[in-house]
């Protein structure tokens, strides 16, 4: 073997083991997981048939941070609980506590949107007046159906409850006149009257409760709860960065005045 020959063929040699020493880059493949989607604007509601509002970009935050493939399915609340009851969905956003719950669910510990007031509506024409708990007693109270309040008021049995399937039939049924007082989030309740043209005839009174956070909720049987620890540590960072506020903000802008 000439001395070109040799040289060439040790030039080979070093190449080949260089590159066998340099690590692959690993290819991990998308863990896709089922998103249980009902409408509770401006939280989740659809824009030309997909997911958009505030949950929507918390779970966008969460799909590109944690390498997730996230699919919805849309369903009523209700029915997307007995969906992560039996696995078919993987979690939910938008959920609060409740003893019942645990049975099937696991929650993170930290809320996404940490703060969501209970504020009171009635008929501006109604003479209706709420300044404490007992008032409540006097009225019929419009409830959306599987949907946690607080804990004295989801359990009081003495209340005159009337479900609807939506925000948007309580507010009719209080238009009508057919319940006297609806108790929701404040950040839902003020863009759907916004939204469906009551603001002339349903007002927000001025005493509220105490409302928890959004929370997400994991089925039992989900392979998230594996996950669950590092993401509820990237939810406190999301908080940190005042990453809710920015959501709330860029759907506000983009949806006011359509």
């Amino acid at each position: 073997m000439n001395k070109t020959a040799f040289k060439l063929s040790l030039l080979i040699l070093l190449v080949a083991t260089i590159m066998g020493s340099v690590p692959k880059k690993k290819q991990t493949k998308k863990q896709t997981v089922i998103w249980g989607f009902s409408i509770y604007p401006p939280f989740k509601f659809l824009d030309a048939g997909k997911p958009a509002g505030i949950d929507k970009l918390f779970v966008d935050q969460l799909e590109k941070d944690f390498n997730l493939k996230i699919e919805f399915v849309e369903c009523p609340f209700k029915r997307c609980l007995r969906f992560l009851e039996t696995g078919k969905i993987d979690f939910v956003t938008s959920y609060s506590f409740g003893e019942d719950r645990k049975k099937f669910s696991n929650y993170l510990p930290t809320a996404y949107y940490p703060v969501n007031i209970r504020s009171i509506y009635v008929r501006k024409d109604s003479g209706v007046k709420i300044e404490s708990y007992e008032d409540f007693y006097k009225y019929k109270v419009g409830i959306k159906r599987g949907v946690k309040y607080f804990e004295r008021f989801d359990g009081d049995k003495k209340l005159a409850k009337q479900e609807a399937d939506s925000i948007l039939s309580n507010l009719q049924k209080l238009d009508r006149g057919r319940v006297d007082v609806l108790i929701n989030s404040a950040a839902q309740m003020d863009y759907m009257i916004a939204e469906h043209g009551f603001s002339d005839r349903i007002k927000k009174l001025k005493f509220t409760f105490p409302g928890g956070g959004s929370y997400i909720g994991l089925s039992k049987q989900s392979k998230l709860n594996e996950r669950l620890a590092e993401i509820d540590a990237a939810i406190s960072n999301y908080n940190k960065q005042g990453k809710p506020k920015q959501w709330l903000d860029q759907v506000v802008s983009q949806y006011e005045g359509m």
